[in-house]
């Protein structure tokens, strides 16, 4: 299944992509942010374009759970893109993906600017929500 993952913001939506069979994750060119309507349309142009099975936003909740203006913005989002899509949306809780890709970035020596962290934010949304979709391998106890 081919699913697009948006990490929105109020200047710069960082999108990534995966391959039909969910094994790669590709970061798209960032998308400057405009208003709530421009952007879920912008959106739903690519996904259209990309033919994308389902959208993951990722939804940046408070590290209490809550929800803050931030996420309460990609939950309109999200509604907007379910409305002209017509294909599955998932809210996806993205905590510390901002943070985790910053790391990785300095990790790899690159300086963390806004358009990259958005972009590598992407990929880690859509990473975690991936890995929530595969079956776990239990762990079976060789017979003696």
């Amino acid at each position: 299944m081919r699913i697009l993952a948006v990490d929105s913001g109020t200047k710069i939506i960082g999108l990534a992509v995966c391959d039909e069979m969910e094994m790669t994750i590709t970061p798209l060119p960032i998308l400057c942010a405009g208003g709530l309507g421009q952007d879920a349309r912008r959106i739903c142009d690519l996904a259209r374009r990309m033919n994308v099975d389902a959208v993951v936003v990722g939804l940046p909740l408070n590290m209490s759970g809550t929800e803050g203006p931030a996420a309460a913005r990609a939950r309109r989002l999200a509604e907007r893109i379910r409305q002209m899509l017509g294909k599955p949306v998932i809210e996806w809780d993205e905590r510390l993906t901002t943070h985790a890709a910053r790391e990785y970035l300095i990790a790899r020596g690159e300086r963390p600017r806004k358009d990259r962290v958005n972009q590598i934010a992407a990929c880690l949304i859509l990473e975690d929500y991936l890995q929530e979709r595969r079956p776990s391998v239990s762990s079976v106890e060789p017979e003696s």
